[in-house]
């Protein structure tokens, strides 16, 4: 049984003596499978279960309940008629997944070069009518293309939303998801909406900024928008008609929190110097030295300008600051632009914190704490501080009007050298990220112990090839957020290991009929096997869409007696080991098989990488031959995506000199379901072909897991869950949402039956129980309602 959909449940699994990164479990609106269990019946959609549809012809938006499709030809159109609200800040996001059909068995005859088919098109429009959507840009609309061996989304006139598509040709009975997120915007200009086109195989993102004033004034203040399906030229080629499969209404989040500065009068704003204005430190005396427009909400600058905001920014080892700035480049004098040329290169901006809140120029310096905006030949990217390359380019020449938008997220190290820079630019059609690792040491000092440090957006050399100014556009400062909480298991005696068998010790099942299966040295803190062993850490982790879990391990290989190491020959490929996420807690092996949710370890010639659970390499090689009692550490971050296909894990491998990483893109549709909707899914570390070329053992040293944060639900925030030893569980909760109550469960199940009332009417408080049982639940619930 599950709670009722008022509730949020804290779900908190910790073995004794470790404490347990913990998760709000946030019930979801189920996908939309037109299936007859859902209420719906065979025949047109049009009024059944809230939605609108066009009707009058052989095959317009008919149901057929039992298989849960919508089959439809050309020039229909299908609204769900539930109008959507935002607030500035807040995102809506919805899939949608099809596939193209032929009844007749004709089959499909593509595209031909220079051939371009518009099929459909989905998103939000202003009103509940079953009126088709005419083209026009810009609006909150995408459009699937196919073109010559190639399908990919557009904006709602012609312009590429997803450039490169997914590389695969049109597929019949190929399922499609178009994902689709709208993040409203302090105007219609500034409003986006990323989208994502998946054909099970591969998957092609973008994102288009703009939307129509009246779907704007509708989101913001109207009375509402509405999720829509278009079918436009589906019927060609082959093609008998579109099917709609199921749609998912994630629903919407709040805006960030931290602080979003758009410079308008309604935040304090007005016209003239930036320097003295809401907290800000800006260079003047120029003609446009930092102008401030506050109607527009623009800040315009020309060269060697700079303007810092003067809030000191400290840091904890762990913390991360982040935050985001926009902005474009301005011809007033409608001169045009000619872009850089052959091996030219234009240093433009630069944006990251400095030391001071002067407004005193950041000079080239490498490592601190900047990121530079660099536009060269036909293409922008960002540089670390000095010319180092910190992303690819997007591909695109510099352009006039075109908002960019850098991403900066530093990360403190335990020291300078340690401290790394995630940043990400985005010219509205293509985000390239990286990482920038290294800060100055004054900026660590002032970081860490010091007087803070302070964000910055600097104007460098703007004024060239027909670009008269650039102009800053918005600011959302993030801010400071924790480190997340980290289980680090080190199998020493001190954390409650003992020498034997892992299984059944401290929240792992593992196999154990060998002499070396899973064998424990609580002394040394390593867990030793052999061939086709594998240890399961029993923790069941569930996701929501967005969510992500990381885990990392380390260990060595060994040879007990002084022999040496023959590495694979030319040609040979040894699968060592592999680590990821399986569907039970159960000690069976994983076997091969793609997609799924694991990253094996392999030695080849004289190198070791890794590979996806087929044999597709996820990384490159690291460069050096594999070696005895080196230390090797992979670490596994899964992200959560709409579906099984759009789901990914980032991999990366160290062997303690080179480290290289790659992605991993779609985990089985069972897996899926379990960390998404079902039982969980769990973390697992397997030995396969260990023994060869004078290796006796793997020894595993280390466990990381960081669980997903805390989501609020429902205005309920989870300050913090810890267990302790002796002392039992605590949690720290306030609710936004007025009172509420309290229940617990110490049984180990879910069963509500179990769940007694431990406080009643609060907003907010501590509670401590004195279980020592390796679960315990806790239910908060709207006062006066039981589970």
């Amino acid at each position: 049984m599950k709670p009722p959909k008022n509730t949020s449940l804290l779900r908190c699994l910790v073995p004794p003596a470790l404490v347990l990164a913990v998760s709000i479990t946030v019930a979801q609106a189920a996908p939309i499978e037109f299936l007859a269990a859902e209420g719906f019946g065979d025949g047109d959609l049009n009024g059944q279960q809230g939605w609108v549809a066009s009707t009058g012809k052989f095959l317009s938006n008919q149901v057929d309940a039992a298989a849960g499709v919508v089959t439809s030809q050309n020039g229909e159109i299908a609204v769900f008629d539930s109008p959507l609200n935002l607030e500035v800040g807040e995102s809506f996001r919805f899939s949608a997944t099809f596939q193209f059909v032929d009844f007749t068995a004709t089959g499909l005859t593509p595209p031909a070069a220079g051939e371009f088919w518009y099929m459909l098109r989905t998103g939000l429009k202003e009103t509940n009518a079953a009126t088709t959507v005419a083209n026009g840009a810009p609006s909150g609309i995408t459009r699937l293309q196919a073109f010559d061996g190639n399908v990919r989304l557009l904006n709602n006139a012609f312009g590429a939303g997803t450039a490169g598509g997914t590389g695969s040709a049109l597929a019949l009975d190929t399922p499609y998801t178009i994902s689709y997120e709208i993040t409203l915007g302090a105007d219609a200009e500034s409003t986006s909406f990323s989208i994502s086109l998946s054909d099970g195989t591969a998957t092609a993102s973008g994102t288009i900024i703009g939307i129509s004033p009246t779907l704007y004034d509708d989101l913001a203040t109207g009375d509402g928008a509405y999720v829509f399906f278009q079918s436009d030229g589906a019927v060609q080629g082959g093609i008998d008609a579109i099917q709609l499969l199921s749609v998912d209404i994630s629903g919407s989040t709040p805006p960030p929190s931290g602080t979003l500065i758009d410079f308008l009068a309604a935040e304090g704003f007005s016209n003239g110097d930036l320097n003295g204005q809401q907290g800000w430190t800006a260079t003047t005396g120029k003609f446009l030295s930092n102008q401030v427009d506050a109607a527009t909400g623009i800040v315009t600058s020309q060269n060697s300008e700079i303007a810092v905001y003067d809030t000191a920014y400290n840091l904890a080892v762990g913390e991360t600051f982040s935050f985001s700035a926009s902005f474009k480049f301005a011809d007033f004098t409608v001169s045009g632009l000619t872009p850089p040329g052959f091996e030219e290169f234009w240093t433009m901006a630069r944006t990251g914190l400095k030391e001071t809140n002067a407004a005193t120029m950041v000079d080239n310096s490498t490592p601190n704490g900047t990121a530079k905006f660099q536009a060269y030949e036909n293409n922008v990217r960002l540089l670390d501080n000095g010319f180092t390359p910190a992303t690819s380019g997007t591909g695109s020449p510099v352009a006039l009007g075109t908002t960019y938008t850098i991403t900066y997220s530093l990360t403190m190290g335990a020291d300078a050298a340690t401290t790394s820079i995630a940043v990400s630019l985005s010219d509205g059609v293509t985000t390239v990220p990286g990482t920038i690792t290294g800060i100055s040491d004054s900026l660590y000092t002032d970081l860490a112990s010091g007087d803070g440090a302070h964000l910055f957006f600097q104007a460098d050399v703007v004024v060239q090839g027909g670009i008269d100014a650039i102009q800053i556009d918005t600011i959302q400062i993030e801010g400071a957020t924790p480190p997340p909480s980290e289980i680090v298991i080190d199998f020493l005696a001190a954390e409650g290991f003992s020498n034997g068998d892992l299984n059944g010790q401290q929240g792992w099942i593992a196999s154990d009929a060998k002499f070396l299966s899973n064998q424990v040295n609580a002394t040394t803190g390593l867990v030793v096997s052999q061939n086709s062993e594998i240890a399961v850490y029993d923790t069941a982790y569930n996701l929501a869409v967005g969510d992500t879990l990381h885990y990392s391990t380390s260990f060595s290989f060994a040879n007990f007696n002084g022999g040496e190491l023959t590495p694979p020959g030319a040609e040979e490929f040894w699968t060592l080991l592999r680590i990821g996420l399986k569907e039970t807690n159960n000690a069976t092996m994983v076997a091969n098989g793609a997609p799924s949710g694991v990253t094996k370890f392999q030695a080849f010639e004289n190198n070791v990488r890794l590979l996806d659970n087929a044999f597709t390499p996820a990384t490159p090689g690291t460069g050096s031959a594999l070696a005895l009692a080196t230390p090797y550490t992979i670490n596994y971050s899964i992200t959560l995506g709409a579906d099984a296909a759009s789901t990914s894990i980032a991999v990366s491998l160290n062997d303690g000199a080179a480290t290289v990483s790659g992605t991993i893109t779609g985990i089985s549709d069972s897996l899926y379901s379990d960390l998404a909707t079902g039982d969980g899914a769990y973390l697992f570390f397997q030995s396969d072909g260990v023994v060869q070329g004078g290796i006796e053992a793997i020894q595993v040293d280390v466990v990381r897991i960081e669980a997903p944060e805390v989501i609020p639900s429902d205005g309920i925030v989870i300050n913090s869950v810890s267990y302790q030893e002796g002392v039992g569980f605590t949690i720290n909760y306030t609710s936004g949402v007025g009172p509420v109550d309290v229940w617990f469960n110490d049984s180990g199940t879910l069963d509500i039956d179990d769940f007694f009332l431990l406080d009643e009417d609060q907003t907010g408080g501590t509670y401590t129980d004195n279980s020592t049982t390796p679960k315990a639940f806790y239910i908060l619930t709207t006062a006066g309602e039981a589970p």
